[in-house]
């Protein structure tokens, strides 16, 4: 079955709490019904260790169809268009 609706979303700096905050409810999802792709542009460590924490926590790995985990800060647009096009490092 082919999900209703793909979610984006780009998480970028030190924001841990945001990151947790925003990313757990989509974690959750039904992944028959969505899929996700997301971004991370140059997160803080603190913020890579709450992201490793939630996706270990992740039930159903069909949910999350792509992920760009890049170190150093890309800008906006190339950033969107590697999410976009389904490009990057998948992790």
């Amino acid at each position: 079955m082919n999900p209703v609706c793909t979610i984006c979303a780009l998480f970028c700096g030190d924001y841990p709490d945001l990151l947790a905050r925003c990313l757990a409810p989509l974690l959750q999802l039904d992944p028959d019904k969505f899929r996700l792709r997301l971004g991370f542009n140059a997160i803080s460590d603190r913020s890579q260790l709450v992201l490793s924490a939630l996706m270990s926590s992740l039930k159903n790995q069909r949910l999350v169809e792509h992920v760009v985990n890049s170190p150093t800060n890309l800008f906006k647009y190339p950033m969107l268009r590697l999410l976009l096009n389904g490009l990057g490092v998948k992790s």
